[in-house]
This record gives structure tokens, sequence and C-alpha cells, in this order.
């Protein structure tokens, strides 16, 4: 039987113009931030809907429960810099607190692994509640690595944002509270 592989995209998005809360609360005027999209779906929202199927309750918004972590945050996490090995889990922070933009605070986490052909989402882990997430991804491996070429871009993005913005504070016009958050 032929594999069905899920598709992986990432979406960047400026998290102050979204109102996400915590990107609002750190005061920075602007905040690169990004959405996994699993076959075109947000992954927050599917986070929240299998969370509410165990609570027997409606689906929060998700934008209450989660906000989204930087392009670079991600990168760090989904390219290992001493390169990927066949067969071996890496620890995944999906997303993060959307009060406070912490990912121990109220993440997701999930492990990923490459196999011949293939790389693979799985064991889904709440930083504080036992939520049975009742699903695992499985990414065509060329499909995926374009996708994590296309997150690369995003975080080149976001050092010429922050470089500009590094610029900008020296010569005294950034404000206060603008550090880049990785």
């Amino acid at each position: 039987m032929e594999r069905t592989f899920n598709t992986l995209d990432f979406e960047h998005f400026d998290a102050v113009a979204a109102d996400e809360k915590w990107a609002v609360e750190y005061r920075q005027p602007r905040c690169p931030a990004v959405r996994i999209l699993i076959d075109g779906r947000d992954l927050n929202e599917m986070i929240v809907e299998a969370e509410a199927r165990f609570k027997g309750e409606p689906p929060r918004n998700p934008d209450d429960e989660y906000g989204h972590e930087s392009a670079r945050s991600l990168l760090k996490e989904l390219k290992p810099s001493e390169g990927w090995e066949d067969e071996k889990d890496y620890w995944l922070e999906l997303n993060c607190c959307s009060e406070c933009g912490s990912t121990g605070c109220w993440g997701v986490t999930a492990y990923w692994v490459e196999r011949p052909g293939e790389v693979v989402w799985h064991h889904f882990e709440h930083a504080h509640r036992d939520y049975p997430y009742d699903f695992a991804f499985h990414f065509e491996k060329t499909a995926y690595e374009a996708a994590i070429g296309k997150l690369e871009a995003f975080a080149h993005e976001e050092e010429l944002f922050y470089a500009a913005l590094e610029k900008e504070r020296n010569q005294g016009g950034a404000k206060e509270g603008t550090e880049p958050r990785d």
C-alpha cells in the first residue's frame, strides 16, 4: 500500500498586527512569527481541536491558547546544526503560550524523525496537561526539505529585520523592548 503523505508549509506574518497577546505585550513595533500549516491547516487549530475532543467540549479559539514561534526559533529545531541523522528522534517546540510567549509555559512539543524517504512528526505532548494528541504527520522528504528552505528564507528576513532594528536603536530611533525574540 502506498503511503499518503501530509503537506507542510509555513506562513510568515506579523504577530503584533495579528494581535497575538504575547507579541503585543512584548511592545515591539512588529514581531515576525510563523504559522505551521499541515495539509493547509494551522497546527494550533488542530491541537486545540484534539484537546476539545478529549475534554468533550467545543474547541476554543486557538489564538486564546497558543502563540506562534519565530522562523528563527523553529528553524533551530527543524534543521539541526550537526545535520540530520536517520532514525534519530529530535525534540521540537511547536508553539508558545498565547499570554507570555514562552514555549515551556503553555506550549506543545513533538518529536520528529527522519526515515528513508520521509520525515515524521510524532508523540505530541503538552507542557502541563496530559492530552492524548491522536496524530502523527508523515512528510515526503523532498517536499519537507523544500518547506524547510522556505522557513530558512523567512528566518533570513527576520535576521535582516532585527539587524535594521538594532541599527535604528543604536542611532537612538528605536524604542526599548524591541529586542529580538528567539
